[in-house]
């Protein structure tokens, strides 16, 4: 369970830095057209990729760094449930923006039972540790399919010229 928490707080830290504030901005905002948001969600998911991609190269380094030379196998899950949630932030936070939130806080509700219920199922059947990972990622996969579905593509997806004034 150590290994799993410190392979979590890893990833969980270089989602956390490379957010800068997107989702904020968003929210703070909500008479930014769309083509802002897409900016938005361009950003969030280009930083958000770098950084977890950084940790997965790295995650023998870590392992060594931290005195937690376990923790490499638990990288790779954690960072696909990682990524899943970065996908649905952005849907994510027009919901909030557009004040929907009793969707947000049930479709929230719905993935933290989904990840008690696989964890717990999991580490039942003997999977130890890594059921949490996979619990982690039923969670964050399941939220991104309810948040995607909850809120129009062209509301956070739809393409917009990109322009630097516009990303500053």
């Amino acid at each position: 369970y150590g290994h799993a928490s410190a392979a979590f707080v890893i990833v969980a830290t270089a989602n956390q830095f490379s957010t800068l504030g997107v989702g904020m901005y968003i929210l703070s905002n909500p008479t930014a057209g769309r083509g802002v948001v897409f900016h938005g969600t361009v950003l969030h998911l280009l930083t958000g990729a770098g950084a977890l991609w950084i940790v997965y190269l790295l995650r023998g380094w870590f392992g060594s760094a931290f005195g937690v030379v376990g923790l490499a196998p638990y990288i790779p899950g954690l960072v696909l449930a990682t990524l899943f949630d970065r996908i649905s932030f952005m849907p994510e936070r027009i919901l909030l923006r557009d004040l929907r939130f009793a969707r947000v806080s049930s479709l929230r509700a719905i993935g933290e039972v989904t990840y008690t219920a696989v964890s717990v199922g999991m580490a039942m059947a003997g999977w130890g540790a890594m059921s949490l990972v996979y619990g982690g990622m039923a969670r964050s996969f399941l939220r991104l399919l309810a948040f995607w579905t909850s809120v129009a593509w062209r509301e956070w997806i739809e393409p917009s010229p990109l322009r630097l004034s516009t990303m500053k």
